[in-house]
């Protein structure tokens, strides 16, 4: 009881506060109690209705306590901390220096370096040990510990499916792993990395069972990002020195690392090669970290109709949606609830709004006196579905019933381009594995398009057997069943990859199941049977973003409309070449690649011959070698060719290379690295 402290503190967060008790056993926080009492608004603070004691308890913490071990990796790692330390091949510190260092670093501030180094010169006075030994074995035991979290971070994110990338949580799990290699790049052996995760993996299969499944998914992940990581240390001298011409600040760092993939470590280096001095902030993948997990703006719904328009239609009654209970629903009647200009409202509609991908339906309304209108555009703000007419409608027929007729050819083009989105991304979690997502979806008229994350681009034979597959999907006739279920059954009984969609916030969701292939919660319209699909040809792949592959396809008629095309375009090439269009194609290419080669040879003759002549020219100018240069042949590739060999074979030179251009004159500078050293 002696060693329990209550300290009464302050929280706040994520628009919440309350005062707090944070709980102490031997100066160790184990758990903060927060009693939730007020909403945060703008600086001050309002009582909330409901009432709550957010907990939070550290479980690690309380293990490294029960356990009396030196350090909390001791008890949570056990015998993978030694392991770790025999793999990148450094020694563990004696257990006096870790239990002595545990009780100083509670005290370090991570933002003030000065802390650190105060804390070196007390355990070194208290160890009677020296200063280099004792920075051996903390920093040691700081990689490995630094290690031993990352890596399990890293294999938890990527066995749920997580694809490395540039934005969200895939930027998130690369940023660890290439803190992960850049902490063994001296080893500079993907082996090792290897190993450190296949540790980890089997080390918490008891616990997480599914890990020994994804272990193939992680190993190629982490060789697609190693040979990413290492193109991104090749090119980082380069990039390195534009930045210090301009200077190096913290802003610049976190540039170079998220523009450019550079971590803060090699900038340092490189710099110190150029005989500049950079300090890090402790706390910088922090900072980045903070960036990068900031929620994405919500785009409001229904954002096409005038805001002034949506305000003059509160206290309207939701719109029944008759689209949802019966898709195939061509015609009905509606009670016109109210008309602003071109804008109704129905009682109910089978009009399908704008939403999840899918385009509007159109068609027509027919008021009672026989005069037609076209639908343009439906959009759903709230429980409201919103009409827009191709041009006013009188006010007189508020209250009266109008006949709604849907463009039912558009329509169901657009059931089987969702129906077919729902089968494509199905197949593809089956082909390429569980870590494919939907990233994004269109479903058009015309065609309609998937974003998967998935860390490579597909090759012809994964295309292949996706679009084999999906035909197979249906060929074999597989129900499409739609039904409401409440959210956490669904949750319980399909798991969170219904929410490819994004994730509802109603308690009852909507849930499109195509039989033993996949359920989504979704607020599309869709066909009964995959074999009304009737068949899907992927008609393009393109890796729209790092880690993100889309596939565009059409569905049904489209397909013969797309192989419509095709003949047309294959004939109209046969036309041009004169023949066999392979043949002729294959002819073709083979005499773009005889002059590419050819062209290129004379560059380098060229390159080699002018270069010399610039060098001539050379002038002695303030202890650096000058030259100006206008070129009479203007082969831009071959001119920059030109300067980047007299600056790597001149070292102290700078070249300029002026070029009379329409409307101005272009100039490049050159410098050589002893004449970017000079200031």
């Amino acid at each position: 009881e002696e060693e329990l402290v209550f300290k009464e503190s302050w929280w706040e967060g994520g628009g919440n506060a309350g005062p707090s008790f944070e709980v102490a056993i031997g100066g160790l926080e184990v758990a903060t109690l927060v009693f939730m009492m007020y909403e945060s608004l703008n600086g001050s603070y309002r009582e909330m209705p409901i009432k709550i004691v957010d907990t939070g308890y550290g479980i690690e913490r309380i293990a490294w306590l029960t356990q009396k071990t030196p350090t909390a990796f001791h008890a949570i790692y056990g015998d993978l901390v030694n392991d770790y330390h025999k793999l990148i091949g450094v020694s563990e510190p004696p257990e006096e220096i870790l239990r002595l260092a545990v009780k100083y670093v509670g005290r370090l501030n991570p933002k003030d370096l000065a802390m650190y180094e105060h804390l070196k010169s007390s355990l070194k006075r208290e160890l009677g040990i020296g200063e280099d030994e004792l920075a051996t074995y903390l920093d040691n035991a700081i990689k490995v510990y630094t290690l031993l979290d990352h890596v399990k971070t890293a294999t938890l994110m990527l066995a749920d499916g997580v694809v490395p990338s540039n934005s969200g949580e895939g930027y998130l799990v690369r940023l660890i792993i290439r803190r992960i290699l850049r902490l063994l790049s001296p080893l500079k052996s993907e082996d090792v990395l290897i190993e450190l995760f296949k540790k980890q993996i089997r080390y918490w299969a008891d616990i997480y069972t599914g890990l020994p499944r994804r272990e193939q998914y992680i190993i190629d992940v982490l060789g697609n990002e190693c040979r990413k990581f290492k193109d991104v240390i090749a090119r980082a001298p380069q990039l390195v020195r534009r930045y210090l011409r301009k200077g190096l600040g913290v802003n610049e760092l976190a540039e170079l690392y998220d523009s450019h993939g550079i971590p803060p470590e090699l900038v340092a280096e490189i710099a110190k090669g150029l005989g500049r001095e950079l300090v890090i902030p402790r706390d910088f993948y922090a900072r980045i970290a903070a960036r990068h997990g900031k929620a994405p703006v919500k785009v409001r719904a229904g954002g096409k109709v005038p805001s002034g328009v949506v305000s003059k239609l509160k206290g309207l009654e939701a719109t029944k949606l008759l689209f949802h209970e019966d898709p195939y629903m061509r015609v009905f009647k509606g009670r016109v609830l109210k008309v602003i200009g071109p804008y109704f409202v129905l009682d109910q509609t089978a009009f399908y709004p704008e939403g999840g991908g899918q385009e509007a339906d159109t068609g027509y309304i027919v008021l009672g006196s026989g005069e037609l209108f076209k639908v343009v555009d439906v959009q759903k703000v709230g429980a409201l579905v919103i009409h827009r007419a191709d041009r006013e409608l009188p006010p007189s027929i508020e209250g009266s019933y109008v006949r709604g007729e849907i463009d039912w050819e558009r329509r169901y083009v657009l059931m089987r381009h969702h129906t077919a989105t729902h089968i494509v991304l199905g197949v593809s979690r089956l082909v390429l594995g569980d870590h494919v997502w939907q990233a994004g979806a269109e479903k058009t008229s015309e065609r309609a398009r998937l974003d998967i994350t998935h860390y490579k681009l597909l090759t012809d034979g994964e295309v292949r057997r996706i679009e084999d597959l999906a035909n197979k999907v249906i060929l074999e006739g597989r129900r499409v069943n739609t039904f409401y279920m409440p959210r956490y059954e669904a949750e319980k009984r399909y798991g969170f990859t219904l929410y490819q969609g994004g994730v509802p916030m109603e308690p009852t969701i909507r849930v499109v199941e195509i039989e033993g292939l996949d359920a989504e919660a979704c607020f599309g319209t869709h066909l009964r049977n995959t074999m009304e699909v009737g068949a899907i040809k992927i008609v393009g792949v393109d890796r729209i973003a790092d880690g993100v592959v889309r596939l565009e396809y059409v569905a049904g008629t489209k397909v013969s409309e797309y192989a419509r095309r095709l003949e047309d375009r294959v004939r109209y090439a046969s036309k041009i070449l004169g023949g066999d269009v392979v043949k002729r194609a294959s002819s073709v290419i083979r005499e773009l690649k005889d002059m590419r080669n050819l062209i290129n040879n004379y560059r380098r003759m060229y390159v080699s011959l002018y270069s010399k002549h610039v060098k001539e020219g050379l002038e002695s100018f303030k202890g650096v070698r000058l030259g100006f240069f206008t070129p009479e042949v203007v082969d831009y590739d071959a001119l920059k060719d030109v300067l980047i060999k007299l600056t790597r074979d001149e070292p102290d030179s700078i070249v300029v290379l002026i070029l009379p251009r329409e409307g101005g004159t272009f100039v490049e500078v050159s410098l050589g690295v002893r004449a970017f050293l000079k200031g």
